[in-house]
């Protein structure tokens, strides 16, 4: 085999751990409640999590001993972004679809993203770049749905 061949061979090999790696951490799919939506979101173990609500509005939480945090907040009073400029978050990116504004950006060498819907905000902040494909995944694969009464 060529040496360049070789290269490539052992940078696909490398390439197929990493992401191995990255998508075999242990994960749980969670099913909660946020104000009248139900979520559904799959993410590491040992997380702590909050639910901070005031009025018509809350905050439902996920902490890491590594300092990441996964934050929901659904209620009347958002700001578009949550994650304020005036606090250091300025955005790099930012992708529209019908449904989502997207907002990616990086913070002291940590990322972070936030995904604006009509009425819910999801984001995280403080990952490193070895953890960035997960809590992309984590984002990407988000669920909610509007809790009915009848």
């Amino acid at each position: 085999m060529k040496t360049g061949k070789r290269n490539n061979f052992f940078i696909f090999l490398i390439s197929i751990f990493i992401t191995f790696t990255i998508y075999s951490q242990d994960k749980i799919n969670i099913t909660d409640t946020i104000m009248h939506y139900a979520i559904k979101i799959q993410l590491p173990v040992n997380y702590k999590r909050d639910l901070f609500c005031y009025g018509e509005e809350c905050f439902l939480t996920y902490y890491y001993q590594d300092s990441i945090i996964v934050s929901i907040f659904s209620g009347g009073l958002q700001r578009l972004p949550l994650l304020a400029i005036d606090n250091g978050f300025i955005p790099y990116k930012k992708d529209t679809t019908e449904n989502c504004i997207r907002t990616f950006g990086c913070k002291d060498g940590k990322y972070w993203r936030e995904d604006s819907y009509k009425d819910i905000r999801i984001y995280y902040r403080d990952v490193p770049m070895d953890k960035k494909c997960l809590f992309e995944s984590i984002l990407n694969n988000f669920i909610f749905e509007e809790i009915t009464c009848y």
